[in-house]
């Protein structure tokens, strides 16, 4: 891949790939703001083992040059190769959490393949977590609905301003504001976002392991360009590669996390 390329997103291998091929995740339909989730991107040491870890979760990965996606129903993961990097532990996006049909035969698969997994810190029997490589907590809830062997489930915040946090996504994105079991939440079509009061100081997320997280937008350049004019700055504008259906911009929220927004991946 384009290392320039590669620097602002990553994306061009998903979408390339997307294009070619009949067999491509199907991202949800978009809501009335135009906006669902895409993907999450991973600048990870080992590409083969996280390659490993997505295909036991029930992913599917395709090799695009020298960037690899994972594909599952709902959602992407891009990786790519970087050195040493911070994991999610400590990051304002301190875990991503994905449903599987069978919570124990997705345990007993994760354990066979060498990650541990333990069990809900509350004791709740549909939930467990694991850690993959790189540092990455990785939630997984139980959800006999899942078409699937997994799907996309939620990204958990950890923040110390819940209320202007959720309010913050539902004014940009168009989420819609509620509770998912007893955290304070927001919905966007493919995903839950969900906030908890961070205890200590968090991080930013770019430069980390999980360095931003995408949402694919509906008719993006006019998309950004309501976020400019509603006083949301964006850290790289809105772009589209001469030849190739996709286009792309950059945006960090007020508490750090990175994110891509793409139009093209479905």
């Amino acid at each position: 891949m384009n290392t320039r390329r590669l620097a602002m997103g990553g994306i061009i291998g998903i979408l390339v790939w997307t294009t070619l091929s009949p067999a491509h995740a199907q991202l949800a339909d978009p809501n009335s703001a135009g906006v669902a989730m895409g993907h999450y991107h991973l600048y990870v040491q080992n590409i083969d083992e996280q390659r490993r870890f997505w295909a036991n979760l029930g992913g599917t990965s395709a090799t695009l040059g020298d960037l690899v996606a994972i594909r599952f129903a709902d959602v992407y993961v891009a990786l790519e190769q970087a050195g040493p990097r911070a994991g999610t532990d400590g990051s304002v996006v301190g875990h991503i959490s994905f449903k599987v049909r069978v919570l124990k035969e997705a345990w007993a698969k994760l354990e066979a393949g060498g990650w541990k997994v333990t069990p809900s810190p509350i004791n709740n029997p549909k939930q467990a977590f694991v850690v993959a490589p790189d540092g990455i907590r990785v939630e997984l809830n139980e959800d006999e609905s899942v078409g699937s062997a997994a799907g996309n489930h939620h990204i958990h915040f950890y923040t110390p301003a819940i209320p202007e946090m959720q309010e913050w996504y539902v004014k940009v994105f168009g989420s819609v504001p509620g509770k998912r079991d007893q955290f304070d939440a927001a919905d966007l079509p493919g995903v839950n976002l969900s906030f908890s009061r961070a205890r200590n100081p968090v991080a930013p997320t770019a430069g980390r392991v999980l360095d931003h997280i995408g949402f694919e937008v509906r008719d993006l350049k006019r998309f950004c360009q309501h976020l400019e004019a509603s006083g949301v700055k964006l850290d790289q504008e809105y772009s589209k590669p001469a030849g190739l259906p996709f286009a792309d911009a950059f945006l960090t929220d007020p508490w750090g996390t990175r994110i891509e927004l793409t139009e093209g991946l479905r």
